[in-house]
């Protein structure tokens, strides 16, 4: 092997390493930011539904539950909110039977 074939062989194996270590980076980075944009999202939603059930008057588990249907769909989510003694307060409803997998427009 001559000198110019061994500077080739060194230069495209450094090159594939800096690429393969940039794009674990950038992979790593992205599943990170998926993750937290996913449990914020979640938080929020959590976080309105409560307020919305309890501080609004006019909101009962029926209509929550038209509210959470017409709303952005977190993949199988379910939402339930309970009192401080641990009483079961809303639940959304979506659990896993027929009835609940008839998607509506």
């Amino acid at each position: 092997m001559n000198i110019r074939q061994k500077l080739a062989l060194q230069f495209s194996l450094i090159v594939i390493v800096v690429l393969g270590v940039f794009s674990l980076i950038i992979y790593w980075q992205s599943a990170d930011y998926r993750r937290e944009d996913f449990y914020s999202r979640l938080e929020s939603r959590a976080i309105s539904s409560a307020n919305l059930l309890l501080r609004v008057q006019q909101v009962d588990s029926s209509l929550q539950r038209i509210i959470d249907r017409n709303s952005f769909v977190i993949y199988d989510e379910r939402t339930s909110i309970y009192t401080a003694d641990g009483q079961l307060l809303y639940n959304n409803g979506f659990e896993k039977s027929p009835e609940s997998l008839d998607i509506q427009n």
